[in-house]
């Protein structure tokens, strides 16, 4: 099972202390690139072997999508997107509704 995260699932866990339920919950934590950069500059170490570091392919989605979203929930719709995972850890309204529309499964 493939999970893609965007930031703010990430920084709630850490903010009450519980980063490590990622690892516990699932097998396959992945995080696209401006995701792990918003996490480093607000201080969150991302320790466990678990969380991968990966670039969405479709730059031009990525763009699309920024004219209503960060970049940190682009990159991570269309990464989840790329690599079919099986769910997409993302907060905002906007961003969950888009998920669902293009069929992916959301939590947050």
């Amino acid at each position: 099972m493939i999970v893609v995260s965007d930031t703010s699932s990430i920084l709630n866990l850490f903010a009450i202390q519980r980063l490590e339920l990622l690892k516990d919950l699932y097998a396959e934590i992945v995080i696209p690139s401006s995701v792990s950069s918003e996490l480093h500059r607000n201080g969150i170490p991302l320790t466990t072997d678990r969380i991968q570091v990966r670039h969405p392919q479709d730059r031009a989605a990525v763009q699309a999508l920024r004219t209503e979203l960060d970049a940190g929930e682009s990159e991570a719709i269309v990464l989840a997107k790329e690599l079919s995972a099986s769910l997409l850890l993302i907060d905002e309204r906007l961003g969950r509704r888009i998920v669902i529309q293009w069929g992916l499964q959301v939590t947050g």
